[in-house]
């Protein structure tokens, strides 16, 4: 596993130091592969799509800094200055071959940015959890069992 800057995103970019993004890059990659064995292995299935990134980059950053932080997905899908799409952020990879149209690619990046901004507001609302092992596991089935427009579906205040 590499132990470069996650998405390649310079630690600069996140105002953390070098040294400390490498160590949280790593957490959050390895945090990340492991969701996705758990999904094969449970499921068997793991896709190639935004929702499975979603879900395995919050449990990476969870892992990583101890909460969810929309931003950073943001950042690492090249969301982080929406509606403008940053062309080397990893959602362009979601796009499809053939290619989905402009206007469904901005659809995308509409749900990709409030199904992020939602899960971090569901995050806060469960901090006083402990995250163990058992809470991940419950968490990770929940999160499967939801689309990508639920995840970005306006919550009930």
């Amino acid at each position: 596993m590499s132990d470069g800057a996650y998405s390649n995103v310079p630690a600069g970019d996140l105002d953390l130091g070098e040294e400390e993004w490498r160590r949280l890059s790593l957490t959050i990659r390895i945090e990340h592969e492991c969701t996705h064995y758990f999904t094969r292995r449970v499921f068997s299935s793991m896709h190639n799509n935004v929702l499975d990134e979603l879900i395995a980059d919050y449990m990476g950053i969870v892992a990583a800094d101890g909460r969810y932080r929309a931003d950073w997905f943001l950042r690492f899908m090249g969301l982080e200055d929406y509606p403008h799409f940053r062309g080397t952020g990893r959602l362009g990879i979601y796009r499809g071959d053939p290619p989905l149209s402009d206007g469904a690619f901005r659809v995308l990046q509409s749900l990709t940015k409030r199904a992020a901004e939602n899960l971090e507001t569901w995050d806060r609302s469960e901090r006083g959890r402990t995250f163990d092992s058992h809470v991940k596991g419950r968490v990770l089935m929940a999160l499967t069992r939801l689309t990508l427009e639920q995840l970005a579906a306006s919550m009930p205040s």
